[in-house]
Formats: C-alpha cells, sequence, structure tokens
C-alpha cells in the first residue's frame, strides 16, 4: 500500500543546504540581472554589499528576497499580453529604455519623470527582459507603452528620438 509520502521507485532528492556566499552570489546575480525589479532591492543591495562574511541569518534573507524576485518573475512571465501600441519594436524598445533610465526614483516621487507607480515594476521588468527575451520584452513594452503614448514626445527632451520616429506615432 503506497501512502502520500510514500514515492515509491522515485529517488528522493537531497537538499543540499547553500552557503551564505553562495546566496549573496546568487543574489548578486539577481542584481545583474533584474536590476530594479528585484524584489527590496535596497535590503538586498545593503546584504550584498556586507565586507564581511554573511551570517546565516543574513543568508536566510538573502533567500527569502531571491524567493520574492522569483515569484515575481513567475507572475510577469503568466501576464497575458495582448494589445498595445503598434509601433516598431525599436520604438517600443527605446520608449522602454528612455522611461525606465527617468524612473531612478522608482516612482516613489510624482515628478512626470519616468513609469508611473502602478506600473514602475513591469516597465523596469521590461528593460532587463530586453536582453535576456526581446520578443516577451517588447509583447510587454507595447501593453505598458500604450499608456504613455501622449507623453513620447516629451521623451526627446532627454534622449533623442530614433530617426524614423514620427510625430503621429
Amino acid at each position: 500500500m503506497q501512502t502520500a509520502l510514500d514515492f515509491g521507485d522515485r529517488p528522493r532528492r537531497q537538499f543540499v543546504p547553500r552557503t551564505p556566499e553562495e546566496i549573496r552570489t546568487e543574489a548578486q546575480d539577481m542584481l545583474d540581472t533584474w536590476g530594479a525589479f528585484t524584489a527590496d532591492k535596497k535590503k538586498v543591495r545593503g546584504l550584498v554589499a556586507i565586507e564581511r562574511p554573511l551570517t546565516v541569518n543574513e543568508g536566510r534573507q538573502l533567500s527569502a528576497l531571491i524567493r520574492k524576485t522569483k515569484i515575481k518573475l513567475i507572475k510577469m512571465d503568466a501576464l497575458k499580453v495582448e494589445g498595445g501600441v503598434d509601433w516598431p519594436a525599436h520604438h517600443v524598445e527605446h520608449v522602454v529604455r528612455t522611461m525606465t533610465r527617468l524612473d531612478g526614483d522608482r516612482a516613489e516621487n510624482l515628478n512626470n519623470l519616468g513609469w508611473g507607480p502602478e506600473v514602475s515594476s513591469k516597465g523596469h521588468w521590461c528593460a532587463a527582459m530586453l536582453s535576456i527575451d526581446r520578443d516577451r520584452a517588447i509583447a510587454v513594452g507595447r501593453l505598458i507603452v500604450e499608456h504613455y503614448r501622449n507623453q513620447t514626445e516629451r521623451l526627446a527632451d532627454f534622449y533623442p528620438l530614433p530617426a524614423d520616429w514620427m510625430v503621429s506615432s
């Protein structure tokens, strides 16, 4: 008789604990890849920057933040993308990169620069994703840029628009 905890002939996965330093390396890689999309990035940066070996507790904190970021990534992967602007991909990329550059405060200050609070995280994800899966980043970018289409001409005040950009974009 097989119980719920009986794995039958399947081998059991062994849990191999990671050292706090291995976790620190993963967290640094995550910051390098995802930047501002990283969950609680200020805390992650602070823990990664500690100049001594991390304690077990600090390693656990980083591990929890890595999990939070992975959950955010899973949610972005599951996001259905339909609609949005019908611009050429390089126009969408330009707006995503420019809005992300202008969003240094992560929408904490309502200064009409960069992404708004409702899409800041998605905008930063798009910018990071451009070098990982450009097609997916452009698809999501089309959707979120739709809300900023009236502001795009103002972007030329900060970064030159692509040469083929037309006022009617």
